[in-house]
């Protein structure tokens, strides 16, 4: 899980960012993949609204305390959404398209060959025009070829995990301990 306060470029205040991000899809940095901005709504106001703007360290320390409340509460959704393989499959399929990699990696770790190819397959990017949409091909590719050995598919996972966790600088985990 991820959590952002992130500034204006415009005016002093604060954004608050919270969203999933599953290890293993290599990206180069943080990234929301699951979840929206946080929306606010002051006393003061009849809509929520992204930005909360400083207007004075009372107002602010007030409004940015209530916002990291709502944050820790999307952080408590966010995990029960995800707690659990079929949990997860269910909130992926409502946007299959969009997490058509994230359905391959679940049904491939859970020993579902055809359900892990044919969403593998989605996930492709039909007529890649850049090298990192040629590279997620070619990762795809491998995996679905993995797919039917769930020894070779785990170890992969749980590699391109830990080389995420580097590139992030995160702890490495000692023991992954991967759905089946």
């Amino acid at each position: 899980m991820n959590i952002e306060f992130q500034p204006s470029g415009f005016e002093k205040g604060s954004y608050l960012n919270v969203g999933a991000q599953w290890l293993w899809r290599p990206f180069p940095s943080f990234a929301f993949e699951y979840g929206d901005p946080i929306r606010v709504r002051l006393m003061s106001d009849k809509n929520p609204d992204q930005f909360v703007s400083f207007e004075s360290q009372e107002q602010f320390g007030t409004t940015v305390r209530n916002l990291a409340r709502a944050g820790a509460a999307q952080i408590t959704n966010l995990r029960a959404s995800f707690a659990t393989v079929d949990a997860s499959l269910r909130a992926w399929r409502r946007e299959k398209d969009r997490f058509a990699y994230h359905l391959g990696v679940a049904y491939g770790l859970t020993n579902r060959a055809r359900e892990a190819r044919e969403h593998f397959g989605a996930a492709r990017v039909k007529d890649p025009e850049h090298e990192w949409q040629r590279a997620d091909n070619r990762m795809i590719d491998e995996l679905n070829e993995l797919v039917g050995d769930s020894e070779a598919f785990r170890a992969r996972i749980t590699k391109i995990i830990q080389n995420e966790r580097d590139t992030l600088k995160l702890v490495r985990a000692p023991n992954l301990d991967l759905p089946r």
